[in-house]
């Protein structure tokens, strides 16, 4: 559950319409991200938005056993960080408990 909660935290980070920055000027350095890991994931994430626009992704096979496509988006647009909300995302999951006796392996940032 804290996993897609910071997925969606952070794709709100990326989504932001409110005031953005490109990566490397977040000026806090309470933040435990660095400007290197940003740009690699801002990167990351405009690259993989890209080729869903294109249309590059490939889907499921289909009932004929035939990968396909997705087709192109119509309206996605490339997406900018915003650090105000980096600042609340790290604040929700620093505030976040989490069971340390669990035999689940999740993926936590802290």
């Amino acid at each position: 559950m804290l996993a897609i909660v910071t997925i969606a935290v952070i794709h709100l980070a990326l989504v932001s319409t409110g005031p953005s920055t490109k990566p490397g000027f977040c000026s806090s350095t309470s933040l435990n991200q660095t400007d290197k890991a940003r740009k690699v994931f801002h990167r990351f994430h405009n690259d993989f938005r890209r080729m869903i626009a294109l249309g590059f992704l490939r889907f499921a096979r289909t009932s004929n056993d035939k990968k396909r496509n997705l087709g192109p988006a119509k309206n996605m647009y490339e997406v900018s960080w915003d650090c105000d909300l980096e600042k609340k995302a790290q604040e929700e999951i620093s505030s976040c408990i989490l069971p340390r006796d669990s035999n689940l392996t999740e993926n936590t940032l802290r």
